[in-house]
């Protein structure tokens, strides 16, 4: 028995071990690439293509950012920033609608009506990206907010109602009776009941409409033009006052991802909730 318990101890420390090197590795294999987006922002000209390469700059620099400030590029930002804002919301709001129906109201179709939601979100959106161009040209919708706003709701929609649905349906039924017997009708039992109690997982759900919202790319490039053109496709064609300049669009890719960080950082204790509610079942 005593050398069995050291050779034990020394088994969970070499795991104790391995488990923390396993997650140094994969923190810098996602970390470092924006680091290194960030140290490219702050280079000057002539570091881009040193050899070796520089892990930071000897004279770091932020006219990367004045360039990108000057250039307007914070107006996509603000395009980018209303797009997100109200297709997250809608797809909320019509999601949070159609999920409490499917999640109180079970007809026998109601699974197979869920799996053919989801089969939506899952669709390519490529097939469908040229019967919307002219959808949307015969309703001069071309290079609006509108169209993003509702192509983004469209394919939000399907992910929100799915997510949605699990949230609801861990809800007890015996709230909604008790409701119904104190005079309160759906809506009544769905804002004043269901709402509060399940707000940390729509909570959740809106950061991540907003996340797909925020990188999508093929909508956003074929559906605008100038005045409402995203963040992202500004970023892809972007080019610079003198041509190419990696580092000020190093500077606009760290400027991207603060909206998104800031979200996470304000919302972060309801959105582990979110993700982890309804993992552990009685």
């Amino acid at each position: 028995m005593s050398t069995k318990l050291p050779s034990r101890r020394i088994k969970n420390k070499l795991g104790t071990i391995f488990g923390y090197v396993l997650l140094a590795i994969v923190l810098i294999w996602f970390v470092f690439p924006l680091y290194w987006t960030f140290a490219t922002s702050v280079k000057q000209k002539g570091e881009f293509f040193s050899s070796p390469p520089l892990l930071f700059s000897r004279q770091p620099t932020l006219k990367n950012y004045t360039e990108v400030f000057e250039d307007g590029s914070l107006i996509y930002l603000k395009n980018s920033i209303i797009a997100v804002t109200f297709s997250s919301l809608s797809a909320i709001v019509l999601g949070s609608l159609a999920a409490y129906g499917l999640a109180r109201i079970k007809p026998s179709w109601s699974k197979k009506y869920a799996l053919w939601v989801l089969s939506l979100r899952l669709f390519p959106p490529i097939a469908i990206i040229l019967p919307l161009f002219l959808m949307m040209k015969n309703l001069h919708l071309i290079d609006t907010y509108w169209s993003l706003i509702m192509v983004y709701t469209m394919f939000n929609l399907s992910f929100a109602v799915w997510i949605l649905r699990a949230f609801f349906e861990d809800i007890p039924s015996e709230l909604d009776e008790s409701a119904f017997l104190d005079g309160c009708s759906h809506l009544g039992v769905f804002f004043k009941i269901i709402i509060p109690i399940t707000k940390t997982g729509i909570l959740t759900t809106a950061i991540f409409c907003s996340i797909f919202s925020w990188n999508e790319f093929l909508f956003a490039t074929i559906l605008t033009r100038s005045i409402t053109k995203t963040f992202v496709v500004h970023v892809a064609s972007y080019r610079g006052s003198q041509n190419l300049n990696l580092g000020a669009i190093s500077a606009l890719c760290i400027l991207g991802t603060i909206p998104i960080i800031t979200l996470f950082l304000l919302t972060r204790r309801h959105f582990i909730r979110g993700i982890t509610l309804g993992a552990i079942k009685d």
